[in-house]
């Protein structure tokens, strides 16, 4: 399967405040990420207040980002090539959601998500709590998990697995240190603008840098194309559909900046399938996806 998203949570001395900033791109084929359009502000009875990206009739985001009115803020990035076959157990969409709403600290986050584990949805979780200034990742498969935290640093997901025990045993992923693969380019690249570039310096403006760029880490310049942060297919419906950015002052009011489509380039349906008509019968789903100006969403 494609690998889905880049994302990234960074605090402490890595950013330009001190406070945490978090950055998602969602990696999808056209039909289903136009539909990834709303946001969902939830009341409920019991339990945290929250708000998430998601789609009709979806009791948990999905694409996934969400802010709670725990403090908790939370991403994912899918792991690629999982070489298991997921258990009888909770959907991931059902623990995510009774974290989300019910979790108080990241610590919470771990046990619900890891109690009757499924391993229906490998992925590297990015979670951060804006009370306590503190981030986590948190890989889960099957029967492994990977858990780093910390009050000063970085964390990105490109759809390899960070930790390497849970790479090893539970995918049959090679590509994390591949420069030719999507998920090799993009980490060398996520390192290399997080970690070097951009280190100190991660507030929203430079976070729409790093999630919008391009730069393909193999050739060695600016592509369009599947190496870079922002993924582009240049054959088929396929790509990066949204990008979303927050830092805890926004998280605080249940708050992000974003917008759909990606970096700016226009997709317009027309004049995709007269170039690659094999994707003709997609015209019939698919939607145009003009240049947006990002926008603040907030709950009036």
């Amino acid at each position: 399967k494609k690998e889905r998203c880049s994302a990234f949570i960074a605090c402490g001395n890595s950013t330009e405040k001190g406070d945490i900033v978090m950055g998602h791109n969602t990696h999808s084929d056209f039909a289903t990420g136009q539909l990834l359009n709303i946001v969902l502000y939830v009341t409920p009875c019991n339990g945290h207040s929250f708000m998430m990206q998601t789609s009709a009739g979806f009791i948990s985001s999905t694409s996934d980002w969400f802010l709670c009115g725990s403090g908790i803020i939370g991403c994912e990035t899918t792991i690629n090539s999982i070489n298991y076959t997921p258990k009888f157990g909770m959907p991931y969409f059902c623990r995510i959601r009774q974290a989300m709403q019910y979790g108080d600290s990241l610590d919470d986050y771990v046990r619900i998500m890891t109690e009757q584990n499924a391993g229906d949805y490998a992925c590297s979780w990015l979670f951060g709590d804006i009370k306590q200034n503190e981030i986590m990742l948190f890989e889960l498969g099957l029967k492994e998990k990977h858990i780093r935290r910390t009050k000063n640093g970085v964390y990105y997901g490109m759809n390899s697995a960070i930790g390497e025990e849970l790479r090893k045993k539970e995918t049959n992923d090679t590509e994390i240190d591949d420069l030719s693969s999507s998920s090799g380019s993009r980490n060398a690249r996520l390192n290399e603008l997080l970690n070097d570039k951009y280190f100190g310096k991660i507030n929203l403006e430079n976070s729409k840098k790093i999630l919008n760029d391009h730069y393909d880490m193999f050739l060695k310049k600016n592509m369009l194309n599947s190496r870079g942060i922002c993924k582009h297919y240049e054959t088929e419906p396929f790509g990066c559909t949204d990008i979303k950015i927050v830092n805890s002052e926004l998280a605080s009011n249940l708050s992000f900046l974003g917008r759909i489509g990606c970096c700016g380039q226009s997709f317009i349906v027309e004049k995709y399938v007269e170039k690659h008509p094999e994707y003709k019968h997609w015209g019939k789903v698919l939607e145009d996806i003009p240049v947006r100006k990002w926008i603040k969403i907030m709950f009036s």
